[in-house]
Protein backbone atom coordinates (compact mmCIF):
# COMPACT_ATOMS: atom_id res chain seq x y z
CA UNK A 1 0.00 0.00 0.00
CA UNK A 2 1.47 3.22 -1.07
CA UNK A 3 0.88 6.49 1.11
CA UNK A 4 0.81 9.94 -0.05
CA UNK A 5 3.55 12.36 0.70
CA UNK A 6 1.62 15.16 0.40
CA UNK A 7 -1.80 16.82 0.39
CA UNK A 8 -3.43 19.88 -1.37
CA UNK A 9 -6.63 19.36 1.08
CA UNK A 10 -5.75 20.08 4.82
CA UNK A 11 -8.04 19.08 7.49
CA UNK A 12 -10.72 21.59 8.12
CA UNK A 13 -9.78 24.53 10.93
CA UNK A 14 -11.94 22.36 13.63
CA UNK A 15 -9.52 19.20 13.01
CA UNK A 16 -6.46 20.89 13.78
CA UNK A 17 -5.09 22.88 16.88
CA UNK A 18 -4.22 25.83 15.56
CA UNK A 19 -2.56 27.43 18.20
CA UNK A 20 0.30 25.36 18.98
CA UNK A 21 0.90 27.93 22.27
CA UNK A 22 -0.77 25.46 24.81
CA UNK A 23 0.57 22.72 26.86
CA UNK A 24 2.87 20.13 24.20
CA UNK A 25 2.11 16.60 24.66
CA UNK A 26 4.33 13.95 25.69
CA UNK A 27 3.90 12.34 22.51
CA UNK A 28 1.76 12.70 19.00
CA UNK A 29 -0.10 10.90 16.31
CA UNK A 30 1.65 12.20 13.22
CA UNK A 31 -0.75 12.04 9.88
CA UNK A 32 1.34 10.24 7.24
CA UNK A 33 0.95 13.31 4.75
CA UNK A 34 2.18 16.74 4.61
CA UNK A 35 0.07 19.53 3.53
CA UNK A 36 0.48 22.29 1.68
CA UNK A 37 -1.12 25.67 3.03
CA UNK A 38 0.34 28.92 4.17
CA UNK A 39 -0.73 28.27 8.23
CA UNK A 40 1.30 29.43 10.65
CA UNK A 41 1.86 29.41 14.43
CA UNK A 42 5.14 29.82 17.08
CA UNK A 43 6.19 26.49 15.70
CA UNK A 44 6.86 27.54 11.87
CA UNK A 45 10.42 27.27 10.93
CA UNK A 46 11.57 29.18 7.34
CA UNK A 47 14.79 28.97 5.25
CA UNK A 48 15.58 29.37 1.74
CA UNK A 49 15.85 26.66 -1.03
CA UNK A 50 20.05 26.31 -1.93
CA UNK A 51 20.17 28.48 -4.75
CA UNK A 52 19.04 31.14 -1.79
CA UNK A 53 15.97 32.51 -3.78
CA UNK A 54 12.46 30.52 -2.15
CA UNK A 55 12.13 30.22 1.08
CA UNK A 56 10.17 27.47 2.34
CA UNK A 57 7.86 27.35 5.68
CA UNK A 58 6.99 24.57 7.89
CA UNK A 59 4.84 24.71 10.82
CA UNK A 60 3.74 21.51 13.33
CA UNK A 61 0.34 21.85 14.82
CA UNK A 62 0.59 19.32 17.47
CA UNK A 63 -2.69 17.83 19.02
CA UNK A 64 -3.45 16.28 22.01
CA UNK A 65 -3.80 11.98 21.31
CA UNK A 66 -6.17 10.83 20.45
CA UNK A 67 -6.42 13.48 17.20
CA UNK A 68 -3.83 13.31 14.74
CA UNK A 69 -0.99 16.18 14.64
CA UNK A 70 -0.23 17.52 11.66
CA UNK A 71 2.84 19.27 9.53
CA UNK A 72 1.81 22.03 6.93
CA UNK A 73 4.66 23.15 4.47
CA UNK A 74 4.46 26.14 2.56
CA UNK A 75 6.23 27.53 -0.64
CA UNK A 76 5.34 30.63 -1.63
CA UNK A 77 7.07 31.40 -4.96
CA UNK A 78 7.46 27.88 -5.99
CA UNK A 79 3.23 28.30 -6.63
CA UNK A 80 3.77 31.44 -8.75
CA UNK A 81 6.39 29.52 -11.34
CA UNK A 82 4.41 26.36 -11.67
CA UNK A 83 1.10 28.19 -13.10
CA UNK A 84 3.80 29.73 -15.59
Amino acid sequence: MSLPLISLHPPSPEDVDLEADGPRPDWVLLDFSAYVDSRRNATTASCKTRDGVHDIHVTFFPAQPPRVSHFYVHCPSFGTQLLR
